[in-house]
């Protein structure tokens, strides 16, 4: 006794599923199948003042940093020196009364650096003081070509 063979099923380029095989779609919403995707167009639709908004509600220079390379438009509005001064002001306590020479935006990254290689700096004496303790004698670090009294 035979099997029937089984035919592969004619499909339109919009019937197939991201794993290969075919999209199973009801008779009432077949017409949706052949139809184009409508393109993501958000923030083309959102207003200048709407999308300072957002970008002056991200609370640190990461975020602001992000949302630069979303868009040109996003770029022109993330770039904006208020609001990298208000960043600087809240996380530094950088004084506004005068301008810095550098744009707010440096001033911030400039911060940021500062602030990394003083943690750095103070864990690494912190774990300096600790070996010392621990093994009463001057400590050689990695990367240093001499002992630490």
């Amino acid at each position: 006794m035979d099997r029937p063979t089984r035919q592969p099923e004619q499909r339109a380029p919009g019937e197939r599923t991201s794993s290969g095989g075919a999209l199973i779609v009801h008779p009432l919403y077949q017409h949706t199948v052949h139809a184009q995707p409508e393109p993501l167009a958000f923030w083309e639709c959102v207003p200048d003042d709407l999308l300072h908004r957002i970008a002056a509600r991200l609370r640190d220079g990461a975020a602001l940093a992000r949302l630069r390379r979303v868009s040109r438009r996003c770029c022109r509005i993330a770039s904006s020196d208020d609001l990298w001064r208000d960043l600087c002001i809240e996380k530094f306590n950088c004084a506004s009364d005068s301008p810095p020479p550098v744009p707010w935006a440096e001033l911030y990254a400039w911060n940021v650096e500062l602030f990394r290689r003083l943690v750095h700096q103070s864990v690494e004496e912190a774990v300096r003081a600790a070996l010392q303790r621990a093994t009463r004698a001057p400590v050689q670090l990695p990367g240093y070509g001499f002992a630490f009294a």
